[in-house]
């Protein structure tokens, strides 16, 4: 007979990662978050392992199973439209089936690992040296359409930060602090048409927002306002925008705004997790690469 209750391991990873990025903050209106593969064999392990990527690759699942991890903790959905049909024939329904055949389950946090207080988002905050941050799109309570000036100042949770930085940050340093911190090469760069260079840019404040930002910055209040958005990637027009009102524009591609934070995640599970290996994915890269 097939099992009809999650594996213990499966139990302590939902669980661990419920603590600290609760599956409510999720924007559930389009994210698909969850345990979205549950296999019902699990392989023995001594001891146990978890695997943490940004994305379910082949290589990943291939590293999930060299490493015997019965666990991955996918931060983006493996599984996102509705499906009517897991064939071999498509690659990512293929990589549902090997992961069930391996004896793998696997959750997705996405949205709730970027709105959680100490999440995705603040870690970005951090990179960039915010100080007093700001949420720019809160996660609204239960039944509430809006939130007064005084509930958003106080809000920790939701899409996006913005901060005021304790002092000036030139160009050149932020460039250098950015690419260390997510370990990148090179940033593609918009300046305002007042900048014909960067040499006199010095940042006061900063937006960022982890994965694709456009939707996100356009929630900012008149209050805030960046001399710096930071994100993985904004549309064209949506780049125009934002350079036209004054703003610089970092784009490091999407991933790279969320990989960095898998070794912090490492760190905040261990104690729900003990005597667990947890690897951070080592074949998880970003599909677009520097030439």
């Amino acid at each position: 007979m097939l099992p009809t209750v999650p594996t213990p391991l499966l139990q302590r990873v939902v669980a661990g990662m419920q603590k600290f990025a609760p599956l409510s903050l999720a924007d559930t209106a389009w994210d698909n978050v969850g345990v979205l593969v549950e296999s019902p064999h699990v392989p023995s392990s001594d001891p146990p392992a978890v695997l943490l990527t940004i994305d379910m690759t082949p290589k990943v699942l291939a590293e999930a199973v060299a490493k015997k991890c019965s666990v991955v903790v996918a931060y983006h959905p493996l599984i996102f439209s509705g499906l009517k049909k897991l064939s071999l024939a498509d690659p990512r329904q293929a990589t549902v089936l090997h992961c069930a055949q391996q004896g793998i389950s696997v959750y997705c946090p996405h949205t709730s690992l970027d709105a959680t207080e100490g999440g995705i988002n603040d870690w970005l905050i951090d990179v960039v040296g915010g100080h007093a941050r700001q949420v720019i799109q809160p996660v609204l309570p239960t039944g509430k359409r809006a939130l007064s000036d005084a509930e958003r100042e106080a809000c920790r949770t939701g899409y996006g930060r913005f901060a005021r930085l304790n002092e000036g940050v030139p160009f050149a340093t932020m460039l250098a602090r950015v690419k260390s911190a997510l370990g990148i090469s090179s940033v593609r760069v918009a300046l305002p048409p007042n900048f014909e260079t960067p040499d006199s840019i010095v940042f006061r404040s900063v937006a960022v927002c982890a994965g694709s930002g456009s939707s996100v910055f356009r929630m900012l209040q008149p209050s805030q306002k960046p001399d710096l958005l930071l994100t993985g990637e904004m549309g064209h027009h949506d780049v125009l925008a934002a350079v036209e009102s004054g703003s610089v524009v970092f784009l490091t591609e999407h991933t790279n705004t969320e990989r960095g934070f898998l070794p912090k995640l490492r760190e905040i599970l261990l104690p729900d997790l003990a005597e667990v290996e947890i690897h951070v994915a080592e074949t998880d890269r970003d599909p677009l690469m520097p030439y």
